[in-house]
C-alpha cells in the first residue's frame, strides 16, 4: 500500500490484529496501550480517521471504535505473506502426518478426504474443506468387473495414485463372471498407464472402428467401459466444522448473514465455483469477503491451496472462516496440509 506511511501501516496492522483477537471495535486508547506505537491517543485517533477516509476502516454507529474493512484485511494478509515461511506448525500437523502416511493404502481416498477436512477444521476452529481428485485427470492402473446379480455389475476402478472408485452398472446383457474376467484382462492390458480422459477418447474411436464388429470381446469390453467411464462425473467435496461458524460473534449475532452463509454451504455448486477458481492458481489463493466470486460468501474468507501428484493438480483444499480469522496461523496450516497430500499422492505413483 504505497499511499500509506509506515506509521499508518503500523497502526492499521495493530487495529486488524486487535479486532481479530476481540471481535470488538478498536479505539485509539486500545492501540496505544497494547502496541509499541509511541503516540498519544489523539494522534492515533487522527491517523485512524485518515484510514477510515481511505476505506481501510469503518466506524459502527454504536461505538467510538473502528473495525477493519475487506481492504484492511487484504493489507494485513499481504503483510503476513511477506513475513511467514509457510512451512506450518509441525506439532499441529504431526497427528495427521503420521496417520495418513501409515494408513494411506488401507483407508482409501474417501477417508483421506474426510480426515483431511477434519484436520483442517480441528486446528483452525473453522471449516475445513477439500475437493477430491478429479477422476478424469487420474492415471488408469486397474479395473475389475464383479457380477453381483442378473444385469447388475460392480465396476471397481483403481488409479495409479491409489484412488478407488466403485460404480454399479446396469447391463442389458447377462454376462458370466468368466466373461467379465476376460473383459477385465483385456482392458487392463489395453489401457494401463493412460489418463482417464484419453481412455474415453480411445473408446469413442473404437466405437467407429469396423473391426470391432468382428471382435466380440472388444465389443463387450467397449460396452461395459462406456457405462463405467463415459458418464459425466460429479466433483466430490468434503467439509467439516460447519458448526464452528456459529461460535463467531459477527456471524452468530447476525441472523441474515448466518442464513446466507448456511445457504451457500448447502449448495455445493457454489463452493465448487470458488474452489475451481483456486485450481487455476499454482499456489495459495486467499479470498477475503467481497473478493469471493460468490456473493453469498462475502461475509467469509477462504484460504486455499492446490495439492498435486508431481506437476499434475489433483484438487483444492483449504479453510473457510470469518474475515476475522487468524491468518497468521491458518495460512501455514493450509500450506502444510497441501504439501502433505501432494507428497502422499506423488509417492503412490
Amino acid at each position: 500500500m504505497e499511499e500509506l506511511s509506515e506509521r499508518s501501516k503500523q497502526i492499521l496492522e495493530a487495529v486488524v490484529s486487535s479486532y481479530i483477537s476481540t471481535a470488538g471495535p478498536v479505539g485509539s486508547r486500545t492501540i496505544t496501550k497494547k502496541s509499541n506505537i509511541n503516540l498519544s491517543p489523539a494522534s492515533v485517533r487522527n491517523i485512524m480517521s485518515d484510514l477510515e477516509e481511505m476505506g481501510f476502516l469503518s466506524h459502527p454507529h454504536t461505538s467510538s471504535g473502528r473495525v477493519p474493512t475487506d481492504k484492511a484485511y487484504r493489507f494485513y494478509v499481504d503483510s503476513i505473506l511477506r513475513r511467514i515461511s509457510g512451512e506450518g506448525d509441525s506439532t499441529l500437523s504431526f497427528n495427521i502426518d503420521e496417520e495418513l502416511k501409515e494408513n494411506r493404502e488401507t483407508m482409501g481416498v474417501e477417508n483421506i478426504m474426510k480426515k483431511t477436512s477434519h484436520h483442517l477444521s480441528q486446528f483452525s476452529n473453522y471449516i475445513g474443506i477439500i475437493i477430491a481428485p478429479k477422476f478424469s485427470s487420474t492415471i488408469f492402473q486397474h479395473i475389475e468387473f464383479i457380477n453381483l446379480r442378473k444385469h447388475q455389475i460392480l465396476a471397481i476402478f483403481v488409479t495409479k495414485s491409489g484412488i478407488v472408485q466403485h460404480k454399479l452398472i446396469k447391463n442389458d446383457e447377462d454376462l458370466s463372471q468368466d466373461a467379465l474376467d476376460k473383459i477385465t484382462r483385456y482392458l487392463n492390458e489395453k489401457f494401463k498407464g493412460m489418463a482417464l480422459q484419453n481412455i474415453r477418447m480411445k473408446l469413442e474411436e473404437m466405437m467407429v472402428e469396423e473391426k470391432m464388429a468382428y471382435d466380440r470381446l472388444a465389443e463387450k469390453a467397449y460396452s461395459l467401459s462406456r457405462l463405467a467411464f463415459l458418464n459425466p462425473e460429479e466433483e466430490e467435496i468434503y467439509f467439516d466444522g460447519t458448526a464452528n461458524i456459529l461460535s463467531q460473534p459477527e456471524i452468530s449475532n447476525n441472523v441474515d448473514e448466518m442464513k446466507r452463509i448456511f445457504s451457500a454451504l448447502e449448495h455445493k455448486s457454489l463452493l465448487v465455483r470458488i474452489l475451481d477458481k483456486c485450481m487455476d492458481s499454482e499456489g495459495m489463493q486467499i479470498f477475503i469477503g467481497s473478493e469471493s466470486p460468490v456473493k453469498e460468501t462475502h461475509g467469509l474468507s477462504f484460504i486455499t491451496s492446490v495439492y498435486k501428484s508431481r506437476e499434475r493438480v489433483l484438487g483444492t483444499l483449504g479453510v473457510i472462516g470469518p474475515k476475522r480469522m487468524d491468518y497468521f496461523q491458518i495460512i501455514p496450516l493450509v500450506n502444510y496440509t497441501a504439501n502433505l497430500l501432494s507428497e502422499l499422492f506423488t509417492e503412490a505413483e
